[in-house]
């Protein structure tokens, strides 16, 4: 079975910091573009698409269940959500 999470609809660079309730950072990831086809240069600046998580920590083990925070830094702007993850 595939486990992994989507961060969608993301800036064209920015850094996804994903952290557990206790503050702890689990993972960071640095995000490229992944839109390569983009008409409009005003819209480029502002989507980069999507981002793919397996679900492991920065030791390469699984995570485990339990509500994570997940906060996205760019130029663009900042934003800081959660998730929960069920196995």
């Amino acid at each position: 079975m595939i486990r992994r999470l989507k961060f969608i609809n993301l800036p064209n660079q920015c850094t996804i910091r994903i952290f557990n309730l206790n503050g702890e950072l689990v993972k960071t990831l640095l995000h490229k573009e992944t839109i390569s086809s983009i008409s409009d240069p005003a819209i480029f600046n502002n989507a980069g698409g999507d981002e793919w998580w397996d679900l492991l920590n920065e030791y390469r083990q699984l995570i485990a269940s339990g509500v994570y925070v997940f906060h996205v830094h760019s130029d663009v702007g900042e934003q800081v959500d959660k998730f929960v993850v069920i196995r």
